[in-house]
């Protein structure tokens, strides 16, 4: 019997949804600025890129490479790929707000948990709480 690095993790107040096109929207050219510069080989230097973060947004620094990472539709931060690469057994704490923009896309993301993923969803404006395994 071996050992998980992780045996559990959780999700709390998720917003960032680089998959969702409205989300990329707001970003202006900033993403397809960032994938210029990798596709040039120019991915570790630093630009003024968007950040949209908890609904506001705002200019911030830093490197093409890095922002692709968390802001490219098929990046690093994409949860539902996210989800689907969660290793069986591990546990899931997801805590979310009925008014997170997020609250509807909660059930889609648990449903693409590995199976025998035991999932535990709060919902603290709402005093309940679901526990549940994946399909």
């Amino acid at each position: 019997m071996g050992f998980n690095a992780v045996d559990g993790t959780k999700i709390i107040a998720l917003e960032h949804r680089p998959e969702d096109k409205k989300f990329q929207s707001r970003l202006g050219d900033s993403l397809d600025r960032a994938k210029k510069m990798v596709n040039e080989g120019k991915g570790s230097e630093r630009s003024d890129f968007t950040n949209v973060n908890q609904g506001d947004t705002s200019i911030i620094n830093g490197t093409a490479k890095i922002y692709l990472s968390w802001f490219s539709p098929k990046g690093a931060a994409v949860m539902p790929r996210n989800a689907s690469a969660v290793k069986p057994g591990i546990a899931v704490l997801y805590v979310v707000g009925k008014q997170n923009p997020i609250y509807e896309g909660v059930t889609v993301c648990c449903l693409l948990f590995p199976y025998n993923t035991l999932y535990f969803l709060y919902f603290p404006d709402q005093g309940r709480s679901e526990r549940s395994s994946s399909p």
